[in-house]
């Protein structure tokens, strides 16, 4: 899988640009704000219809323009190329327009398998210590692209949850009026578990690889364990049938899948709590580099999109991060303010013949 090629019109700085990609190693290098991260926005854009960086689809259209386009051609080694696109004009009601070969695309969940993108970048170091909902997203990508039913499943018990947390915020609990919304909340919680849990236990295999290789001896006091949101030795249907007082009382609901987490521990206390900043971005890179995995044993490899991480991360975990990578042999993007010449990640590009840009106002050059 590799994006070979990439039309941009009006994102952020970026007014008009055509660029075509190696599809092993591609360095783009630029001062801060010159357009770089963009570039990487702007492909994590056309895999799901959303910024990494910000909520409001207004901020990604560049200036004095009403919308932005984007385009990609994708090679896969099954479908052969594909012609991706998107376009999305924030005052619109309709949202975004997809197409995939010229014709209509109704969902973006069909755009994100065509493209899966992972991306390293400074907000992805909260991976640890930020909230469970960082964790929930981080596991539901990777069962999205392992199971192709689960997206479906999902987007029902958002709709099942958002009616059974009206009820509760209204103090509706009588019976007939949120015992269908229990047991439908409890049916989809249950399917979406079951997912959940086989994707943690691909995931943890593969960490456990990766941290065989590793020569951090603080890895050996870190635990990884997958929690449903609820106490799985009983059923989420009656959970939620024996805490509607609780619920009703906080006014949504307490347990279900919406409270699923990865929790990541030192002993009995959260990473977060008592790891190093260091050390947490050593455990987020391992974790990232493991889900890549899994979706490389699925025969779906993916994309990753590196944003100035060699300015975060020190020599040795650059090291491991390079060497990682190579295993993967997926496509990279990634960015700095100069070009990683010297450093682990520069051993990359003895590696590949990369493709260089630089980038200046909104304007890429290939070197």
């Amino acid at each position: 899988m590799a994006l070979r090629e990439l039309h941009l019109h009006h994102f952020r700085n970026i007014e008009q640009q055509k660029l075509q990609f190696s599809s092993d190693l591609n360095l783009i290098y630029g001062a801060n704000g010159s357009g770089k991260t963009s570039l990487l926005e702007a492909i994590y854009y056309l895999s799901t219809a959303r910024s990494f960086r910000t909520s409001n689809h207004r901020r990604v259209v560049q200036e004095g323009s009403r919308s932005l386009t984007l385009f990609g051609v994708v090679t896969d080694p099954v479908r052969g190329s594909l012609r991706i696109g998107l376009e999305r004009e924030p005052g619109d009601a309709n949202g975004v327009r997809l197409q995939r070969n010229g014709e209509a695309v109704r969902s973006v969940s069909e755009l994100a398998r065509l493209l899966p993108v992972s991306v390293i970048e400074p907000g992805t170091f909260e991976l640890v210590a930020g909230g469970p909902g960082n964790r929930r997203r981080f596991l539901d990508w990777l069962v999205f692209h392992v199971e192709h039913w689960f997206s479906g499943v999902w987007q029902e018990a958002q709709r099942a949850l958002k009616q059974r947390n009206h009820l509760l915020r209204h103090g509706i609990i009588d019976h007939s009026s949120i015992g269908p919304w229990n047991a439908r909340v409890a049916e989809l919680g249950e399917r979406l578990n079951q997912g959940r849990q086989a994707g943690f236990d691909r995931f943890y295999n593969e960490f456990e690889s990766i941290r065989a290789r590793s020569q951090a001896e603080w890895l050996n006091s870190v635990s990884l364990a997958f929690s449903p949101g609820w106490d799985s030795s009983n059923g989420l249907a009656s959970v939620l049938e024996s805490n509607l007082e609780a619920e009703a009382r906080a006014g949504f609901s307490l347990y279900g899948p919406n409270r699923a987490d990865i929790r990541v521990r030192v002993g009995k206390q959260p990473a977060g709590e008592v790891l190093s900043r260091g050390q947490q971005r050593s455990l987020v890179v391992l974790m990232k580099l493991a889900q890549m995995r899994v979706l490389q044993s699925v025969g779906c490899e993916g994309i990753c999109l590196l944003d100035d991480i060699h300015a975060e991360l020190d020599g040795e975990n650059q090291a491991l991060l390079a060497g990682e990578l190579l295993a993967l042999n997926t496509q990279v993007f990634l960015t700095g303010i100069t070009a990683p010449n010297e450093g682990a990640l520069g051993h990359l590009m003895h590696k590949h013949e990369p493709a260089m840009f630089h980038v200046e106002h909104g304007r890429f050059t290939e070197q």
